[in-house]
């Protein structure tokens, strides 16, 4: 059986843990600032104009029509208990 107090200082030394390393290490590449992440969006949109019309039917195509489709169901489920859904209400009067 193994000793109790040697797996207390075990923990002790490395109360990090691994996952925590891991994770340090997985963070490190990640942007630190707004400024560079907002530089990193618009060189990844630089760079997907040119395949976006390339290709007839991109991708982003077809996630908007699958939001479509849950939005659709969603308002369905709204209206069949009555509700009004958000998109169809009247504004507030002021």
């Amino acid at each position: 059986m193994a000793d109790p107090g040697n797996r207390e200082s075990q923990l002790q030394t490395n109360s990090a843990g691994p996952g925590v390393a891991a994770r340090r290490k997985a963070d490190a590449d990640k942007p630190k600032t707004r400024a560079s992440v907002v530089s990193d969006m618009e060189a990844a949109i630089a760079v997907s104009y040119p395949l976006v019309e390339k290709s007839p039917n991109p991708l982003l195509v077809g996630w908007i029509e699958d939001q479509a489709e849950h939005y659709g169901k969603l308002v369905s489920s709204y209206r069949a208990v009555g509700i009004v859904p958000p998109s169809s209400r009247q504004p507030a009067p002021q």
